[in-house]
């Protein structure tokens, strides 16, 4: 049973309601796309997204979740320039996004699976290298599955707004810990002629840096959380919090946001001189480092996204605070 129809929202929840509704429409556009123009010609064999099954529900699933997407959009700039919401918009997003964010997850979690099978079965046969077209075509599959996985996300928070800001430290803690797993396990030993050299993540610069910005957005992250937590069971908060939320979330944000930039950057660029200089395939231990240092980015980019969005929640409720 759907719960009644509660109060208005502050008008800064309805700017991220609205803000996630675009986010997951583009994510899932990007998705259809990536997926629907992914092909490979292997000898004079034209091998198409459709001819895996997996990659069908996942287009399936994208769409569907794409056309809700799409209908929620409309309702939610209707909402936002009227200020007004029936009943049936509240059934809506509460039967909407559950059922279509399971949708979307399962999707995601398809695609995942049978790119990793496939490309698995692939470099048992022949080797792939990154500028193989086999290699493009599973890339892009691991693309549209990662797009429909972000959606997934957008619509999850969208279907517990009412806990939005503790499913928020809880993702951000997450998020941060991955980085660091994979960050401080990254490393790969290099074999020439002979001589081995042990090649770690902190001898590169800037992964020193994102590994610094992760540790300290992760502290912050949990003390936070203990925070949270605790304002939820006592249902009290007092004036200090307020401030840290502020602050905090802006100052972490940017931290993190700088070190997700500095990984991606340097990443790329390493990456790009040692194809300039050996072949990698997809199974070399270098490109799995260069693979780890990418996620480890990714994870620092999910966690500023959280805190971005902490930091409009923490905005408006301080300015409430002050002004009540």
């Amino acid at each position: 049973m759907a719960p009644p129809p509660p109060s208005p929202p502050p008008v800064s929840l309805k700017v991220v309601n609205l803000l996630l509704r675009v986010l997951t429409a583009i994510f899932l556009v990007i998705s259809v796309i990536v997926l629907t123009t992914n092909s490979v010609t292997i000898g004079s064999i034209k091998f198409h997204f459709n001819d895996v099954y997996a990659y069908r529900y996942m287009l399936a699933a994208a769409v569907i979740g794409l056309i809700y997407a799409v209908i929620q959009l409309i309702f939610t700039i209707c909402q936002f320039a009227t200020g007004v919401t029936n009943s049936f918009n509240y059934q809506l997003d509460f039967y909407g996004d559950k059922v279509i964010s399971y949708l979307v997850a399962t999707g995601s979690a398809a695609g995942f699976g049978v790119t990793k099978d496939l490309k698995d079965a692939f470099i048992a046969l022949v080797a792939l290298d990154s500028t193989d077209p086999v290699d493009e075509f599973f890339s892009k599959g691991y693309a549209s599955a990662s797009l429909l996985l972000f959606a997934f996300l957008c619509l999850a928070v969208l279907s517990v707004f009412s806990v939005v800001l503790l499913s928020l430290r809880v993702l951000t803690v997450a998020f941060l810990v991955i980085t660091v797993i994979i960050l401080s396990t990254n490393s790969v030993t290099i074999v020439s002629q002979g001589n081995s050299l042990k090649f770690h993540f902190k001898d590169v610069y800037a992964y020193r840096y994102m590994f610094s910005a992760a540790i300290i957005g992760l502290l912050y992250a949990v003390i936070q959380l203990f925070f949270s937590i605790s304002e939820l069971a006592t249902r009290t908060k007092n004036p200090f919090n307020y401030q840290l939320d502020f602050y905090g979330d802006k100052i972490i944000s940017y931290l993190v946001a700088t070190g997700s930039a500095a990984g991606f950057g340097v990443t790329k660029d390493l990456k790009d001189t040692f194809l300039a200089l050996v072949v990698l395939d997809s199974t070399d231990p270098v490109d799995k480092l260069f693979s780890r240092g990418y996620a480890s980015a990714s994870m620092l980019l999910f966690a500023f996204f959280c805190l971005a969005v902490l930091s409009v929640f923490s905005s408006h409720t301080t300015a409430k605070h002050q002004f009540s």
